[in-house]
């Protein structure tokens, strides 16, 4: 028979286990986004949860880290989805009412968006527009157009480019708002003090190194192929080619209202033998079958450039990283990307 002492042991056993399940269960649940390929292990930081509300599934992973553990980021744009042609929802725009911190794009990329943000203003809701907090503006009367296929993209002298999330640099100065806007939301919610304070700096030093360390690899991994000619699905590679010495020769975007004729083909076929680009660069967001005709026709790689992400800016990154430079060189010497451990989990 089993004593009454042995019973006791094994109930105290048992609620160890328990504990320690549970432990591990609340670590995975308040555990913050890590950066992909980054051996990050986040700081705590505990303050009250924060209802933020991004536009752009890419601006995700540039603000959550900087949020306190239990905080929920909403992505209105949804994964897999074109970041010019979406169209922002009732719902979507209902989700901005309860937002406690707003992070947009901005440059004429989410009107919808900022005309209700005008509309319905708070005073305890702190937006953060990325092309307003550099200074940046769309010149008036500007409108953004299709592109046929092989036509380089001219918008004019006057055009920013609106994809500011691919250019490192730049993602390093939009910190230090994304930071103030968590501070004050705290602040609203009567929820800061020295030890908040502490935490948060020590997040955002985590995530300005980690963001300066894509910089660096960015600008290693590219110096060989300095002034090399690419060809992208549309006009959104413009800020990384510049930062980092490509050149993008020409830009593929069917319009949306008609086929892609032979002639628009050998045409863009020309466009990238006269400019000796390397690679086309289809996008996950686009039907890619023209574009991989026309590579065919041209004799280049094809590759695929993911302009907008799932909420990941640091795997985003990563792989596109990846995709340029291993197109770009030999295929003997191009080497497979490391694996994901979170990639199965992440992609479903």
């Amino acid at each position: 028979m089993t004593s009454v002492f042995d019973q006791s042991r094994q109930s105290a056993r048992m609620l160890r286990v328990l504990v320690a399940v549970v432990a591990c269960v609340v670590a995975i649940a308040s555990a913050p986004a890590r950066a992909q390929g980054f051996d990050v292990k986040w700081p705590a930081f505990k303050a009250a949860p924060l209802d933020v509300v991004v536009t752009v599934p890419a601006l995700k992973g540039l603000i959550e880290p900087l949020t306190p553990e239990g905080s929920t980021v909403t992505m209105l744009m949804k994964p897999g989805r074109s970041e010019h042609s979406y169209e922002f929802s009732a719902p979507d725009i209902a989700a901005l009412t309860k937002a406690d911190v707003v992070f947009l794009v901005g440059l004429e990329l989410e009107l919808r968006v900022e005309d209700a943000l005008a509309r319905k203003q708070n005073v305890a809701r702190r937006v953060v527009n990325f092309g307003e907090a550099l200074g940046l503006k769309q010149s008036e009367g500007h409108e953004h157009h299709d592109h046929a296929p092989g036509e380089v993209c001219n918008h004019g002298g006057d055009w920013v480019d609106q994809h500011l999330w691919l250019d490192p640099v730049l993602v390093e100065q939009i910190l230090p708002k994304l930071r103030d806007a968590v501070r004050e939301s705290l602040l609203v919610k009567a929820a800061w003090n020295d030890e908040v304070e502490k935490q948060l700096n020590a997040r955002y030093d985590m995530m300005l190194k980690i963001v300066q360390e894509v910089h660096s690899e960015w600008a290693k991994k590219l110096e060989p192929f300095k002034g090399m000619a690419i060809v992208t699905h549309h006009d959104a590679f413009s800020r990384p080619a510049s930062r980092y010495g490509l050149t993008v020769a020409a830009v593929i975007r069917p319009g949306q209202a008609s086929e892609t004729t032979a002639r628009d083909i050998a045409n863009a076929v020309k466009a990238i033998r006269e400019q000796k680009a390397s690679a086309v660069f289809i996008e996950p967001q686009f039907d890619g079958s023209v574009a991989e005709r026309i590579a065919k026709r041209a004799n280049v790689r094809i590759g695929q450039l993911d302009p907008v992400g799932d909420g990941d800016w640091f795997r985003m990154m990563r792989r596109n990283l990846h995709e340029l430079s291993s197109k770009l060189r030999a295929e003997k010497d191009v080497a497979p990307l490391p694996a994901d451990p979170d990639a199965k989990k992440s992609d479903k």
